[in-house]
């Protein structure tokens, strides 16, 4: 019994650090290489402002076939069911699947 009440504690501070930290999913208005485009993510709240200011010169996630481009500029990041600010962003939100 005695050997179980490590591993118990392990679990139980596993779960407790999991729970801990929440994640929102967000949408981003960002230009690229390769034109405008909208690309979600999904980041722990408190974070939020730190992963939108590294995403310049990173890639965009996975898309589809082919190379994928590189991102220049963000124009916005918002939580996913709130709407864009500007119109091209809204419009490009319209037509992104999901």
């Amino acid at each position: 019994m005695m050997r179980y009440i490590p591993v118990m504690l392990m679990l139980v501070t596993t779960a407790a650090f999991a729970e801990s930290i929440e994640k929102q999913e967000y949408k981003c208005h960002v230009i690229t290489s390769v034109g405008e485009q909208v690309t979600l993510y999904r980041w722990p709240v408190e974070k939020m402002n730190y992963y939108m200011q590294r995403l310049p010169m990173k890639k965009v996630p996975k898309s589809g076939p082919g190379r994928r481009p590189l991102i220049k500029e963000v124009v916005e990041c918002v939580e996913s069911e709130a709407p864009f600010s500007t119109a091209v962003a809204q419009k490009l939100d319209a037509n992104l699947a999901r």
